[in-house]
Formats: C-alpha cells, structure tokens, sequence
C-alpha cells in the first residue's frame, strides 16, 4: 500500500510541477516574450495548455477530491492524495525601465491589459509592482496576473475526467486584504505584497526604506504612490480571488452532482500551517507517526520528500517579517499540540535573497539566518537537531542565490533527500487524508470550512 501511496505522491507532484511553470512561476524571467507578442495571448489556450500538462502524467487517474484555488502549496491536496487546480496564472513580457518608475510601469500595464481584456472575456488583470522584494525583476519586466470570473472549459473538463462521480471539489480562497490602484475596469496594480512592509509603507515610503535605497545609491525617496487613480481594497494579489469565480464554481459542482467545500483562510500565510495540521493527520493513519518538522518557503520545492520523510510541513510564502512572525506563532501552537512529533526542525529557506550581502537583497523586513537559527533553538534539544538544506553549516558571506541572472545555486532538495534517508521510519503513510480530516485541520489552523454541496 506505501508503495502506491509513494507512486502517486510522485506523479502528482511531478504533473504539478509542469502546471507550476506553465502558470509563470519557477523564476523563468529570462524567457518572458516581447510586449508584442505577449498581449496577444488567448487566454482560454493557454489554460488548455496548462491542464493538458497537468493531466499528462495523471493519465486516466480519478480522484475524489480536486482541489482549485489561489497560487499556494499543495502540499495540503496531496496529503489527501489529490491534485491542485490554480484560479489564476502570472503573465509576464519585457519591459526594461528604471527599479522605481512606477509611472512608466502603470503606462505600459495599462497599454497591455487593454489589448488582453479586448481580446478575453470574464477576466481580470492585477499588474503587480514591488519595487524591493522584486527589485531584480521590475527593471527589466512587467508582470500581469490573469484571473478568472469563471471556470473555463479546460478546466471543467480536466475536473470532469479526473474528478470521481459523486467526488467533491475543494475551493481554496483567502480574504487578506490589499489596497490597489484601478486603472480601468477589471484592471488593476497592486504595490508590493504580502511580506514584512505593510501597503502604507509602499506607499508612503518610511525611514528604512529611504536608507535602503541610499544604499542602492537610488535617488527616489517618499514610497511608491501612483497619482490620479482611485485606491481601493481588494483581496492581495496573488493569493486572492475573484467572488465571481466561486460563483461560477458552485453553479458548476451543482449541475454536475459534485459536492463542494470552500476553505476560506483571513491571511495568506494559514495555508501554510494548514499544511501542517494535514500531513500531520496523514502521517498518523498507519500509527507510524512524524519524523520531524519542516519549514518550508515559496515554492515548496522538496514536496515529495515531506511526504516520503514523514515531515509534518509548515509551509511559509516568505522568509521576511512577516513569514519570522507567523513561523513563532504556528510553531508555538504545532509543538503543543503535537508532543509525539521528534524535536527536530528542517528549514527550507527558498527564495534566499533574504539571506544574501547584496544591497538590492538586503530589504528592510528580510530575516538573517542566524535570526531563524535563533528561533528554531527554541524548539529543538540540540544543535544538530536544526538541518538548513543546501546552506552550508556557517552562512557568513555564503550567496545561495545569484539576484542578477534570478538564478539558484544551491542543493536544497538533493541535501533534503538524504536527511530524509537517515530516518528511521521511511517511506510515506500507508493512506491519504479525507475531507474528515481536513475539516479538523482547519478548525485547528483557524480557517473557516464550509460544506456547500
């Protein structure tokens, strides 16, 4: 039985993987096409790409949940045996231009998502800007995040083959609130994002921010505040959704006889610790247990080893301020509620501009290793109980990440591989989650759960 649990961890993850780069994340900047020809895409084929590679090495696989919702780990729906249907994708094209121009970025955004919303129907475009934490980026492109009002064919008929008859379809929103400046209808920008530096400071700019750009030797001061567009609150840019999707979604697993769930998290880092709480449940049925606790940032990019090292996984989005505070308070409440779980701690930190020298790098609201080493001691019994992946044991000077060709060096996952060799119990859980457990999940992470169908 673990043996098939193993091979369909591996598939899932490995088809995801392809969906998670069709979807423009993976740090693939360099690739990104001209303005010309980006504006011209046809967004219901690129949605049939994306599924047909996310159903390429499910082949005829049926499951009685799917899940579909914002960009964020999967680790949850795998844990339950499962894929994961992202509600919105990135769209990015060239665009050089100085860090801090946030007029010429609203010029060209503008340009652009007037030509894509003339040629698509039933979507919405968030053009998002963060002049710090995506520095190396906003120089030299324009991103767009594409989301949809409705559920677009690919994806019902990818949910239709795949879902089981009767199975349910697990909606996952999140409600974190962020002001952005609309610029037309259904087209927006959002500054910054959810990590250390809250949306007025962006804005606004603050003294740390004003030293930081002196630093980059950057004449702009007094934040990032585009004039003559109205500032609204919508839902954060990558991890919310449009209502009008849901909608679409519910109509849908009605007419179709499928149940519907809709997890709704108040902030984008409580997908994280629901993660957490569900391979915690997984790794439970067969009485084996945990291994050891994993903190993981970003991408979630050793997934498979989670799940075949028995790791109950707290999943982080990033390794700043925000992600430091909510990593006390999660782990607070994990190593109470969990006192079977080993003292140990595997830190993942990806993306590692946080932990680099380089000007640009240094952000205001970025957490130095040691500071997460600080942390994790006090939790753990000893020194050699904290493993940081592909960082080397003294991270004085150590730069595990190239900020000017967006690049990663380091040995994350082949490092995290063998860790998980040495433990004792191995091999994943015999069985997958249900939904019984996610519901006791998300009462624990403090995420509402909500049986519609």
């Amino acid at each position: 039985m673990s043996e098939n649990v193993k091979k369909r961890i591996l598939d899932i993850y490995s088809s995801f993987m392809d969906f998670f780069f069709s979807a423009g994340y993976g740090g693939q900047w360099d690739k990104v096409p001209q303005f010309e020809e980006a504006v011209k895409i046809d967004v219901d084929r690129k949605v049939a790409e994306q599924m047909a590679l996310l159903g390429k090495k499910l082949k005829d696989k049926k499951f009685d949940i799917i899940f579909l919702g914002v960009p964020t780990t999967p680790t949850t729906a795998v844990a339950m045996g499962t894929t994961y249907v992202w509600s919105h994708f990135t769209h990015a094209f060239k665009s050089p231009k100085d860090h801090d121009d946030i007029e010429g970025f609203a010029k060209i955004a503008i340009s652009a998502s007037k030509t894509v919303l003339e040629s698509n129907s039933d979507i919405e475009i968030i053009n998002h800007y963060d002049p710090m934490h995506d520095r190396h980026l906003v120089c030299k492109v324009n991103a767009m995040r594409i989301k949809h009002h409705r559920l677009r064919t690919p994806v019902r008929n990818f949910i239709k083959e795949h879902l089981s008859n009767a199975g349910t379809v697990v909606f996952l929103s999140v409600t974190h609130p962020w002001p952005q400046f609309e610029l037309a209808p259904n087209c927006y920008l959002q500054v910054g994002g959810g990590d250390g530096i809250l949306p007025e400071e962006f804005l606004e700019g603050s003294v740390r921010i004003d030293e930081w750009l002196k630093e980059l030797g950057s004449k702009h001061r007094g934040g990032w505040k585009l004039r003559g567009y109205p500032l609204i609150t919508r839902t954060e840019s990558e991890s919310g959704t449009p209502p009008q999707l849901y909608e679409d979604v519910k109509e849908f697993s009605g007419s179709e006889s499928y149940g519907l769930v809709k997890v709704e998290a108040p902030h984008f880092t409580y997908p994280g610790v629901l993660s957490a709480y569900i391979t915690y449940r997984m790794n439970q049925i067969d009485g084996k247990g945990s291994n050891a606790f994993a903190v993981e940032t970003y991408a979630a990019s050793g997934l498979a080893s989670t799940f075949i090292g028995r790791l109950v996984t707290l999943w982080l989005d990033f390794p700043t301020q925000q992600g430091y505070a909510h990593a006390k308070i999660f782990l607070d409440k994990l190593m109470q509620e969990m006192p079977n779980v080993p003292r140990k701690i595997i830190f993942a930190p990806f993306p590692a501009p946080c932990f680099t020298d380089k000007p640009q790098c240094k952000v205001p609201d970025r957490i130095p290793v040691e500071d997460w080493r600080k942390l994790f001691y006090g939790y753990i019994r000893k020194a050699e109980d904290l493993e940081i992946p592909g960082h080397p044991k003294n991270v004085k000077g150590y730069e595990i990440y190239n900020a000017d060709e967006s690049t990663y060096t380091f040995t994350y996952v082949d490092e995290l591989r063998k860790i998980v060799e040495r433990f004792e119990v191995k091999g994943p859980s015999s069985g997958f989650a249900t939904l019984e457990d996610l519901e006791w999940a998300c009462s624990r992470a403090g995420i509402a759960f909500k049986k519609e169908n």
